[in-house]
């Protein structure tokens, strides 16, 4: 669908630059859920495998002791019977458990409702000034929430989940209006009239949120 008023390459050029904030915005929040889901796995893992392993130890032990006790038998399945129980509760006691789930669900949440501000975008070849504002709350609202953020974070778990976002969410299918002719459509020409839009104060400058990407995240005229 195309828009049903016509706009000047200034009007463009300004469009463009709020798509990149909005482009980059929806796939910093993919980064960072992707991130933290990551790190929950991992926690979750780590946890419950060093819980077992110290169940199976002491076990085993008692298993021993049993042998070479029998009178003693019943109370240690006792306490072999309240170490089964305790594993579960010694996985919850990591304190980074639960921060990773609760920073996973936000960048969830937050990705979800970015995703269809960007949906809208692709279907309409336009960005209605309603659009704008459902993404510039979403944004103030996560940033509002002061998320615990890992800090400084993984740098190469970072660039493994920046690489998959990269790849499910390709360059080339973001839509963005025809590129005015005297900037190109290659090399840097694009980038620095954003920046120059930016610096005349016509895009709003929304709050970073959730990590920054390893490297700039790619737009159709970098593919």
């Amino acid at each position: 669908m195309t828009p049903t008023t016509q706009r000047t390459p200034a009007q463009d050029t300004v469009l463009i630059a709020q798509l990149r904030d909005i482009y980059d915005a929806y796939r910093s929040a993919q980064l960072t859920r992707r991130y933290y889901e990551s790190r929950l796995e991992s926690a979750g893992t780590s946890t419950s495998q060093s819980s077992l392993l110290l169940t199976l130890t002491i076990s085993a032990a008692l298993l021993v002791a049993a042998v070479l006790f029998p009178q003693f038998a019943p109370l240690y399945v006792l306490i072999m019977c309240l170490l089964l129980v305790n594993q579960s509760r010694v996985s919850r006691s990591n304190p980074d458990v639960p921060r990773y789930a609760a920073l996973a669900s936000a960048f969830h949440a937050h990705a979800l409702s970015l995703r269809e501000v960007v949906n809208k975008v692709h279907n309409t070849h336009d960005l209605p000034h309603e659009l704008l504002a459902v993404y510039t709350a979403s944004r103030r609202q996560i940033a509002e929430m002061e998320l615990p953020i890992d800090e400084p974070a993984d740098e190469a778990l970072l660039k493994e989940c920046y690489e998959q976002i990269n790849r499910e969410i390709s360059a080339r299918g973001l839509w963005v209006p025809k590129v005015p002719d005297h900037l190109g459509v290659k090399g840097n020409a694009m980038d620095d009239a954003i920046h120059q839009t930016r610096l005349g104060g016509q895009v709003a400058i929304t709050p970073r949120v959730g990590h920054e990407p390893p490297a700039p995240w790619p737009m159709p005229w970098h593919a």
